[in-house]
């Protein structure tokens, strides 16, 4: 995605009649198949909106439809006029460096044309810092109307920062975390670095070193008394780290969940659901986040039905309730032996990424009990063991600035520690 752009929709003039001396107009939006509209303004053909309407920009040469509606409670809404946009030369202007120009420099005048719905000229221009442009847009396929708006680019980030060397560098990580702490409003990134030395642990289990890094700080920190935790991938939530262990590694006993505080960057323990058995080993079992939750997933009575288990209140074992479970009814087994990744999508089916020596991405729908397997294919590979599902929810915070708010606030501690007191 190249970025955000916003469209002020600010309002009509002259809009065509649809019912008796005056139409309920409001304006939507299209590009490929993203739609967005306005509010409806009742009884007016010059309606004032002032609204913005945001949309994300892959290709910059898609067009901007608009078209405006006249809002009918009893049958289909009647169109009233549309128009037809470019975006890429205001994109290109918004890919200049522009930090110098005077406020209110005009960077590109676009006249009216057959080829466009301009209705008088268009400017690009700098102004408080930012570029934007003026539309007045001709509606076509009406007896007439405008609409004005305005466009304004929001960049996304897309940037990166680099961690510092840390003492231990030569000690690879076998698991990373990267956690946000609310109460102290601080980025941390988490690593649990296993030694050479420690090969003749008991497989999947180990204490490893760990080490913290706070973004905005120079170093990294190392945390004491680290409890054994097992090396598959943790789930992070509300600002805690979660891991399934045993309290008795050479037994395989008392099945346990190791979580690492990040505010205060403790470790602690709570129970697992009742489900769980002491002796029961951790193969088929996996911590994951759902719907904002912890959740607790594990094989059932055979390889076609796994349980999901959900903690609603943190730390009580009281807390835990079965919330979903899955079953097969096809003959084709897809339940495997390995561990799942899984996202409730708004329809109710969940997305899963599941299996053992070959990984599967897949839908399933709770309510049918069926599933529907997606087909991935890769330039390089083509053995699907290789991808691994995220979601990428996009965001306009800089990792760069979390590092200066939090390098400021010290500061601004120090500053006050050193503040002479007044007599």
């Amino acid at each position: 995605m190249l970025g955000l752009l916003r469209i002020r929709i600010v309002r009509g003039v002259n809009l065509a009649v649809r019912d008796t001396r005056s139409s309920d107009p409001y304006v939507k939006i299209m590009m490929g198949r993203q739609k967005l509209k306005t509010r409806v303004v009742k009884k007016n053909v010059n309606p004032e909106w002032n609204e913005d309407l945001t949309l994300s920009v892959d290709d910059p040469n898609l067009p901007v439809k608009l078209i405006v509606y006249d809002r009918d409670r009893f049958s289909h809404d009647d169109k009233m006029g549309d128009a037809e946009f470019d975006i890429k030369p205001f994109i290109e202007a918004c890919k200049m460096n522009l930090s110098g120009l005077p406020n209110g420099t005009i960077i590109t005048r676009l006249m009216p044309s057959r080829q466009n719905c301009l209705a008088e000229e268009s400017c690009i221009m700098w102004t408080n810092g930012k570029v934007v442009q003026d539309i007045c847009a001709r509606l076509k396929n009406v007896e007439c109307g405008e609409v004005e708006l305005q466009l304004q680019w929001i960049d996304l980030p897309g940037e990166h920062i680099t961690l510092p060397k840390s003492p231990k560098q030569d000690i690879a990580p076998f698991v990373s975390a990267f956690a946000y702490a609310s109460t102290t409003n601080e980025y941390k990134v988490i690593r649990l670095l296993q030694n050479e030395d420690n090969e003749e642990e008991i497989e999947q289990f180990l204490r490893p070193e760990c080490e913290v890094y706070t973004l905005g700080s120079n170093e990294w920190r190392s945390i004491e008394d680290v409890p054994n935790i097992t090396y598959r991938r943790p789930a992070v939530l509300n600002g805690n780290i979660y891991w399934l262990s045993h309290e008795n590694v050479e037994s395989l006993q008392s099945l346990i969940i190791v979580v690492f505080d990040v505010a205060t960057e403790k470790f602690y323990e709570i129970p697992p659901p009742p489900c769980v058995f002491p002796s029961n080993n951790l193969i088929l079992k996996r911590l994951w986040v759902l719907e904002e939750h912890l959740c607790f997933i594990h094989e059932g009575a055979s390889f076609r039905h796994y349980e999901i288990w959900v903690m609603k209140d943190n730390g009580m074992q009281a807390s835990w309730v079965k919330q979903y479970s899955f079953k097969e009814k096809s003959k084709t087994s897809w339940f495997m032996n390995g561990s799942y990744d899984l996202t409730k999508l708004r329809n109710g089916e969940f997305l899963l990424h599941y299996g053992g020596e070959r990984r599967i991405l897949g839908y399933y729908d709770p309510k049918n009990e069926t599933h529907r397997h997606i087909t991935v294919h890769n330039q390089h590979y083509h053995d699907e063991d290789y991808f691994h599902p995220i979601i990428l929810v996009a965001s306009l915070i800089s990792p760069k600035n979390i590092g200066q708010v939090i390098r400021r606030s010290e500061d601004l501690v120090n500053e006050k520690e050193f503040q002479p007191q007044e007599q």
